[in-house]
């Protein structure tokens, strides 16, 4: 299975979860790491775009393709399983805690979840890269480096 993130430059190589265990996410807590990403390459243009002001102080970002193994086991949570407020912003505690939960239990090494702004139409894939069956099978397909075309107002 193919799935897509896009990366600032810095953190494009990063199979372990690096820049999400800094900052967090909307299924992670910081200290814990998690690689976000989706099905669709586009998918992965909007979850940037949600996140910034303006286009131009962007860093360098690489469209990252990652191989994942169709042996590896998926959790994928009905939506009456997962936390009543998961669409909300700011971000509630209830999803990280969720995601918390998933990665410290380490049963699954996928978890797939609906993507908030993509909901019902895409999907995200977050994978655990501490779990043991994800060690040494993840692999960069390609890189491409990406330029944010500047009619993009966010």
């Amino acid at each position: 299975m193919l799935v897509y993130r896009l990366s600032p430059h810095s953190f494009s190589g990063d199979l372990t979860g690096e820049g999400n265990r800094l900052h967090g996410g909307r299924w992670n807590p910081k200290g814990i790491p998690a690689i976000y990403t989706c099905e669709h390459p586009a998918v992965t243009l909007l979850e940037v775009l949600v996140h910034v002001n303006k286009i131009s102080l962007l860093p360098a970002y690489d469209l990252v393709t990652i191989e994942v193994p169709d042996s590896l086991k998926m959790f994928m949570p009905a939506l009456t399983d997962l936390p009543a407020d998961w669409q909300t912003q700011p971000v509630p505690s209830s999803t990280i805690a969720f995601g918390q939960d998933w990665l410290v239990k380490s049963v699954y090494p996928l978890l797939r979840v609906p993507s908030v702004i993509m909901y019902p139409f895409s999907l995200n894939i977050l994978i655990n890269p501490r779990h043991p069956d994800v060690q040494g099978k993840l692999r960069i397909a390609d890189i491409t480096p990406w330029k944010f075309d500047a009619r993009l107002k966010p």
